[in-house]
C-alpha cells in the first residue's frame, strides 16, 4: 500500500487571525488618545514660537533700521493676522505701502492653533522703538489655543518677550 503524503500546514488560521486584529484594535485604541493631544500640544508650541519669533524679527528690525516699528494685529472670523510695519495703521486687508514683510509671512496665524486673544489691536499695535528695541508703553499679550492647550505670549516694556502656558501643561513651556 502506497503512503499518501501530506504537506505541512504553513499559516494561520482565521481564529488565530481575529485574535491578533482584536489585540491590535485594543492598542491603537489605546495609544490614538494621547498621540492626538500630543499632536496639538507640539503643534501650539510651534506656533508660539513662530510668534515669537515673528516679534524678536519686528525687535531687530528697529534696532538696525533705527525706525519704530508696529505689529498691528487682527482677529477677525477667518482671518487673524499679524503683520511688521512702520506705519502703526497698516492694515492686512490693504497692506500696499506699508508692510516690511510681504507674502506669506504677513499671514502668521494658519488654521490649527487659533490667535483667540490679545491686548494689541489694529488701534494699539505692538510696537519697538527705534534703536533700543524697547517696547515702552505698549506691553501686551497674545493668547493662541490649540484643543486643550493655551500659551500666552507676553510682551513687557523692555521688550522681553516669553512664553507661559495657560491651562494644561505644555512641556518646555513654564505655567503662568
Amino acid at each position: 500500500m502506497q503512503k499518501i503524503r501530506t504537506l505541512p500546514v504553513n499559516g494561520f488560521s482565521l481564529f488565530e487571525l481575529l485574535i491578533t486584529l482584536t489585540i491590535v484594535t485594543i492598542v491603537a485604541q489605546l495609544v490614538l488618545p494621547p498621540l492626538t493631544l500630543w499632536q496639538q500640544e507640539n503643534a501650539i508650541r510651534h506656533q508660539a514660537q513662530r510668534l515669537v519669533l515673528f516679534l524678536k524679527h519686528a525687535q531687530q528690525l528697529a534696532i538696525s533700521s533705527n525706525k519704530s516699528v508696529y505689529v498691528p494685529t487682527y482677529i477677525e472670523v477667518n482671518n487673524r493676522c499679524a503683520l511688521i510695519s512702520y506705519r502703526p495703521d497698516c492694515q492686512c486687508a490693504n497692506q500696499h505701502g506699508c508692510v516690511v514683510l510681504s507674502g506669506n509671512k504677513t499671514q502668521l496665524f494658519k488654521p490649527g492653533p487659533m490667535l483667540i486673544s490679545t491686548t494689541y489691536t489694529h488701534n494699539k499695535p505692538a510696537a519697538f522703538q527705534a534703536l533700543t528695541g524697547l517696547s515702552f508703553g505698549h506691553a501686551g499679550s497674545f493668547v493662541l489655543k490649540n484643543g486643550a492647550f493655551q500659551i500666552k505670549v507676553v510682551l513687557n516694556n523692555l521688550g522681553r518677550i516669553r512664553l507661559c502656558s495657560l491651562q494644561q501643561p505644555v512641556v518646555a513651556i513654564k505655567s503662568c
